[in-house]
């Protein structure tokens, strides 16, 4: 039996699980045919006089002999199959009897398979039996003959009629299963769940089968129903590892974490994934049951120390607690791997503040570069940590950001045309209140990485400050305007200069919307792109004021 394997990514902010991909299973069909799956077979025509004892034994005797104890069929035959007949008005011969007339016999019966055939001496011992097999569920055919002796035939009929229809039933199941999988493809969701389903009522074991019902159901966000089809799944194997990944999803996406949970931790039983521990933690972190989560984390990273979404979450985790000697753990290694990440970097060195640590943090780093210059990533979180500092002392910011723009100056040497580190040496510089380098390292970085949003919310607030300036410049100008101490030519000249410089900061402040709404197009994260609206709405008033009718009344 083939094993289903399904390659399931993770969610949240660094997914290698739950949204799953969409790769086939491989088909796996059990060998059990739901009891009681209507047989029909409508009767078989002597084509002599020397067969005619032959079918009156198979009608009276040995049809009902194999056939009646089988799980597999429920057999329906004589006088069931007459008055159907009779009702249809079809009074064809077996010999005659076409498809059509024979599916009509069956769909009367609320047969699945129909079988009919003819009788024909080869012998005066030997006997050919014509058998066709047609199935209601597909309209497929089949014919083929075998050899009856006179006298016993039960054991004929079992290995040439009985064991090919049991056969071509359980083909049916297969050719069924294709076609429901190939609407599946066709995103033909309503036939395909049609067709698992008649799968399903023929195979009660097909799991394969139950996770499409589910994951078509999950696809259409009907989350309650791809959880009961993949639950029935689940009753027929307990530990099918694709069933409890995708129940686990289906119960996430309706907030039930804890039954999520369960299903995970039932899949890690069974094997030792980093994956499966990451996805426990990030549920449990869901819950805010830290402690379990902190231990989830733990049974991955014994599996790998250098996983490196681990140490994220772990870091993320710990420092949204205030357990920052945990954080700082975690945080020391996401930053070695990843030296652009400011966030962390940030954190890492916030964290070490809030211990008391700060100072031994820039000590490491130095003692680092100093031990090898060419370390660009020691350069990286050294700059970070001044940066830090500069935030928590206000009064001796200056100095420590340029200490800060030395350090990314020599990662920059070190890793040259770098885009994020060309942003951070641009956002020091705005820092410094030096516009002309910042805005010149905001568009070299913009050039590498034409997403960076960063960026383009840099350009705007360069904008914005000059707008301001000018617009400051106008305000005085507008004041000595109205004083009504100019005459003449120095008035004109002054309103002119006025008006020119009124002008330009309305330039500037529409230049910042600009750069704002650039920046507003490169997010998709609500927590940022309510803090861009807030830059625009607020700029909004510096464009307003600065309108050429706003002072007129």
């Amino acid at each position: 039996m083939k094993k289903v394997y399904i390659v399931i990514i993770v969610f949240m902010v660094v997914s290698v699980l739950f949204a799953g991909s969409k790769k086939t299973p491989a088909v796996n069909l059990t060998q059990n045919l739901h009891a009681g799956e209507n047989l029909v077979i409508i009767g078989f025509q002597a084509l002599d006089g020397n067969s005619r004892n032959v079918t009156n034994m198979l009608e009276r005797r040995d049809l009902n002999a194999v056939f009646g104890p089988s799980t597999y069929f429920n057999l329906i035959m004589g006088r069931d199959v007459t008055n159907a007949m009779r009702d249809l008005r079809i009074s064809s011969t077996m010999e005659r009897l076409s498809s059509e007339e024979a599916a009509q016999i069956g769909e009367r019966l609320d047969a699945a398979i129909i079988i009919w055939g003819t009788v024909v001496s080869i012998n005066n011992t030997q006997f050919r039996m014509s058998v066709t097999v047609q199935s209601l569920r597909t309209g497929n055919v089949q014919s083929f003959s075998f050899t009856l002796e006179r006298g016993g035939n039960q054991e004929a009929i079992r290995t040439g009629l009985y064991d090919r229809a049991s056969e071509f039933s359980r083909g049916e199941v297969s050719r069924i299963y294709d076609m429901a999988l190939q609407h599946y493809h066709n995103r033909n969701f309503e036939s395909a769940e049609s067709m698992f389903l008649r799968v399903t009522s023929i195979d009660r074991e097909n799991i394969d089968a139950y996770y499409y019902l589910g994951f078509m159901q999950f696809e259409q966000s009907r989350f309650s129903q791809a959880v009961d089809y993949y639950n029935r799944g689940l009753e027929i194997d307990p530990n099918s590892e694709t069933l409890l990944l995708s129940v686990a999803n289906a119960y996430r996406r309706q907030g039930m974490r804890n039954q999520a949970i369960e299903a995970l931790e039932k899949v890690a039983e069974n094997r030792s994934d980093i994956h499966i521990y990451y996805n426990i933690a990030l549920l449990y972190s869901e819950s805010a049951n830290i402690d379990d989560a902190m231990a989830a984390l733990d049974r991955a990273l014994t599996i790998d120390t250098e996983f490196e979404d681990a140490h994220k979450l772990y870091s993320e985790i710990a420092y949204d607690n205030r357990i920052y000697d945990k954080a700082i753990e975690h945080l020391l290694i996401v930053t070695e791997l990843r030296p652009e990440d400011e966030e962390s970097a940030r954190r890492l060195a916030l964290s070490y503040q809030r211990t008391g640590q700060l100072d031994r943090a820039i000590e490491r780093y130095l003692a680092i570069i100093e031990a090898d210059e060419t370390n660009f990533r020691a350069y990286l979180n050294l700059a970070n940590a001044y940066r830090a500092m500069a935030l928590e002392n206000p009064n001796d910011a200056n100095r420590l950001n340029r200490q800060a723009l030395q350090a990314f100056t020599e990662a920059l040497r070190l890793n040259q045309n770098n885009a994020r580190i060309e942003l951070s040496i641009s956002d020091v510089h705005l820092a410094l209140n030096d516009l002309t380098s910042s805005e010149r390292f905001a568009n070299l970085a913009l050039q590498r990485m034409d997403d960076l949003h960063e960026a383009s919310i840099i350009l705007g607030s360069i904008a914005q400050r000059r707008g301001i300036e000018r617009y400051n410049q106008f305000v005085d100008l507008q004041s000595l305007t109205d004083s009504g101490n100019l005459w003449g030519q120095e008035l004109n000249d002054t309103i002119a200069t006025r008006d020119r410089t009124r002008a330009e900061a309305h330039a500037l402040f529409n230049l910042t919307n600009r750069h704002f709404n650039d920046a507003l197009q490169k997010v998709d994260n609500d927590r940022l792109r309510n803090e861009i609206n807030q830059r625009i709405q607020a700029n909004q008033q510096y464009v307003n004021m600065t309108r050429p009718d706003f002072f007129q009344d």
